[in-house]
Parts: C-alpha cells; sequence; structure tokens
C-alpha cells in the first residue's frame, strides 16, 4: 500500500512530535510503577504505529525520535545509574533506529505466516504460549531478585486470570479482523525485540548501570532476562492493547478511502 511523500512526511511529523511529547512529559511515555527499579515504556507505541503506516525510512526516523526522546528525558529526568546510561546516544538511539529497522521487517514476515492455511492459529497459539511461559518466568524472577516472598507466593494465582484475558483479546482481534491477526503478533514481539536490543547495549557498553544498581550478587545476563521477561512482556502486551485497535482502525479507514 504505497503512499505519496506528503502524507508520509506529514504523518512522520505528526507521530514524532507525539514520541517527543510522550518521552519529555513525566510519567507519560516512560511510567515509573517502582522508582528505580520498574519503569513501563509506552514511548515506542507510535513509532509502531508508524511502522504499520510508512515507509522504512520514515518508520526508521521515527526510530530516531524516538531515541532522541529518550536521550532528552535521561539529561533532564535520570534518577538512577540505569537512567543515566541513556545519556549516551550509541545507548539511547541506536537502538531504537534497529528497532523500527526490525518491526518493518516482521510485519512482513508475521503477515505471510497469517496468510497460511493455519497461520492465524498458529499466531494465536505461539503468542499465547509467548507472553504466559515470559510473564510466569519474568515475575518469579523479578520477585526473587527484589526479595518479594509476598509477591511471589501469588505468582502461581495471578498468572491464570491474566493468561485468559489475554487470550481472550487474541481471539477475539484473529476471529472479528482476520486479515489483521498479524498485528498484534508485530507489536508483542517487536516490543521484545526492543527490550532485549536496548538492555543488551547497556549490557555490553554500560554494564556498571546494572551492577550499580542490583549490586554484584547477580550477572548482568540474569537481570537483562530478568527485565526482558517481566518489564519487557508487560510493555508488549500495553502495545498490543493499546496499539491494535489504532492501527487496525487507521488502516480500515486509509484502505476504504483508497478503494
Amino acid at each position: 500500500m504505497k503512499r505519496n511523500n506528503t502524507f508520509q512526511m506529514v504523518l512522520t511529523a505528526l507521530l514524532g512530535t507525539i514520541i517527543l511529547a510522550m518521552s519529555l512529559i513525566p510519567q507519560i511515555g516512560f511510567i515509573t510503577i517502582i522508582p528505580g527499579i520498574v519503569t513501563v515504556t509506552i514511548a515506542h507505541i507510535p513509532v509502531l504505529i508508524g511502522v504499520f503506516l510508512l515507509d522504512r525510512k520514515y518508520a526508521i526516523t521515527l526510530g530516531g525520535i524516538f531515541g532522541l526522546g529518550s536521550l532528552l528525558a535521561a539529561l533532564m529526568y535520570a534518577a538512577n545509574p540505569f537512567d543515566q546510561a541513556f545519556v549516551y546516544p550509541w545507548i539511547s538511539i541506536i537502538p531504537r533506529l534497529l528497532f523500527a529497522f526490525i518491526a518493518h521487517l516482521l510485519i512482513d514476515g508475521l503477515k505471510k505466516i497469517g496468510e497460511l492455511k493455519y497461520g492465524k492459529e498458529i499466531l494465536f497459539v505461539t503468542l499465547n504460549l509467548f507472553t504466559s511461559v515470559g510473564l510466569y518466568f519474568g515475575m518469579r524472577a523479578f520477585a526473587n531478585a527484589i526479595n518479594s516472598f509476598e509477591f511471589l507466593s501469588i505468582i502461581d494465582y495471578i498468572i491464570i486470570p491474566i493468561v485468559l484475558i489475554l487470550g481472550g483479546i487474541f481471539y477475539f482481534i484473529t476471529k472479528k479482523y482476520e486479515n489483521y491477526a498479524y498485528i498484534p503478533s508485530t507489536l508483542i514481539i517487536s516490543t521484545f525485540v526492543h527490550t532485549i536490543l536496548v538492555l543488551g547495549t547497556v549490557s555490553l557498553l554500560s554494564p556498571s548501570a546494572f551492577t550499580a544498581f542490583f549490586g554484584d550478587s547477580q550477572t548482568v545476563i540474569s537481570i537483562v532476562l530478568m527485565i526482558a521477561l517481566a518489564n519487557g512482556l508487560i510493555e508488549a502486551i500495553l502495545a498490543a492493547i493499546i496499539g491494535t485497535p489504532i492501527v487496525i482502525a487507521t488502516k480500515t479507514k486509509l484502505e476504504s478511502r483508497e478503494d
């Protein structure tokens, strides 16, 4: 679905403005749940929306704007060694450029899977297993890391309702919007890729950002896996819940105008 450059430049400017606003206004794009421990990022969602609607170069531009917003936010609000690591462009910007590029590739791949005979079922089952297993082990690792035995004791009880709710959402989307079954899959996997890229970059270029906060009792790899499975999957699920209806509504409207 090819669109003219004027449309793409205007949409890039609009989404870029939203990304910067979400990044720079406290508790909008980077939501602190537990100060210094849990920060949920949703500023990447406009980037993913753009990935579905724009050509690759414009989508990557949005990734760069997201990285710039992260850098500026770190300069303005960094409260711990991990946040302070993002004042370096190679940590705040480069992973976000790669994130947008990979997300653009994922759309084509997952769309082709969804068009297979049992493609929608494959996407549905894979998403449920990925999110439920990842969340379960991620939450347990997080509870152990912060020595929260109370939280650890209730994880087995809350994971089932979470999985049922997520399964219901994915099933509804798959059945009601058959041609768009790849959208929540792309949002979830792309968000998880973003988490891995960012954490991996920090672990390679500034590992002291992890040990300064978590101490030396855990390896950097174990900390990265814990954050990716717990925090990263929460961000991925939020991206699917927030982004899916926006992308479907926008694509449906644009496609109806082009017919």
